[in-house]
């Protein structure tokens, strides 16, 4: 467990003294937040792309 500390520590000092923090996220992370890619959401929010396209879902 000491060790697991440590590499907390470092993490922490790592990201106080980083400019930037690039964060790498993609669909899975969304959709296990329950956001959903069909359906009304897409369909209200969309409908010039749907129009344009054709596409009924993200």
């Amino acid at each position: 467990m000491d060790d697991y500390n440590k590499r907390v520590e470092k993490l922490k000092e790592l990201i106080d003294d980083a400019d930037y923090i690039l964060i790498g996220a993609g669909a899975g992370l969304s959709t296990a937040a329950g956001v959903e890619y069909a359906g009304k959401r897409f369909t209200d929010n969309f409908p010039e792309f749907i129009e344009k396209y054709g596409f009924q879902d993200m």
